[in-house]
């Protein structure tokens, strides 16, 4: 029974840890300047892709790398990074994982 009982509180521990470090991240990303927003989306999407293609492991992290998601992209629309049709185009491929 002690053993069990450790396992759950390292399980709530690794959760409380992972909720501690995605929220660090959406605030990181959040002051990112425009041209390293662009940098930053390509290796977050691959992130985000491990984490929407493993939804049972992964399902607390789900939740925050939505919200980081969001938070960078709205930073890219504040760039004129859209205004490229490579990009513009990239960012609309990249988003359709989630359907």
């Amino acid at each position: 029974m002690v053993r069990n009982d450790t396992a759950v509180a390292a399980t709530k521990a690794a959760r409380r840890s992972d909720a501690v470090l995605f929220k660090f991240l959406e605030q990181y990303l959040a002051r990112l300047e425009g041209p390293i927003v662009i940098q930053v989306w390509g290796r977050y999407i691959q992130l985000a892709k491990e984490i929407a293609g493993n939804v049972k492991d992964y399902k607390i992290q789900s939740f925050y790398a939505l919200r980081c998601l969001s938070v960078l992209a709205d930073k890219i629309t504040q760039t004129t990074a859209l205004e490229d049709r490579r990009i513009r185009k990239e960012f609309q491929v990249k988003l359709s994982f989630v359907e």
